[in-house]
């Protein structure tokens, strides 16, 4: 594959991205790093500010089309390391967390519902109670008031009144 140079989407005539996953700008080809995730970062500059930057996402918004508006960009190998455009896609987040569990980079879902998941914090009862006081509506009984009674977050608490866990 020949290397092809567009310009960053965004930075515009301060700097380009190749097809082969580099960046350049005036002064000269950047060198990324490994950010604590595993994945090439470079910081860029305009008008004095840093933006930190993923790779993978510089090559794939100038070079691949995104019809479909998905949110992630997929390493097809499963490297993070390996910014090529070939290596490249847009995906769905669902798309993406398959593909990972795929290739046994992710660990699989539990299969095991409710109390018998061993990560479950909440019992069947518990649950119930949740959703009997969340739809009182009052103050105390919103979702940080019951996330703090229950001792989980409150996030927890509207994926459990909204029936995304503990659907059974």
């Amino acid at each position: 594959m020949s290397e092809i140079w567009k310009p960053v989407v965004g930075f515009e005539g301060l700097y380009e991205v190749s097809s082969l996953g580099r960046i350049r700008s005036k002064r000269g080809v950047k060198s990324p790093y490994e950010n604590r995730w595993g994945y090439l970062q470079i910081t860029l500059y305009k008008d004095g500010k840093p933006y930190p930057k993923k790779l993978h996402r510089i090559v794939a918004e100038a070079f691949l089309d995104n019809p479909s508006n998905k949110r992630e960009v997929n390493h097809i190998d499963g490297d993070k390391l390996n910014n090529t455009l070939d290596n490249l896609e847009w995906v769905t987040s669902s798309e993406n967390k398959i593909h990972a569990q795929r290739l046994g980079l992710a660990p699989k879902p539990p299969t095991k519902r409710g109390e018998e998941n061993k990560c479950s914090k909440l019992t069947e009862d518990q649950v119930k109670q949740i959703r009997g006081e969340y739809r009182k509506g009052s103050r105390e009984y919103g979702s940080p008031g019951l996330a703090k009674k229950y001792g989980v977050s409150h996030r927890t608490i509207l994926y459990v009144v909204s029936g995304e866990y503990w659907s059974n």
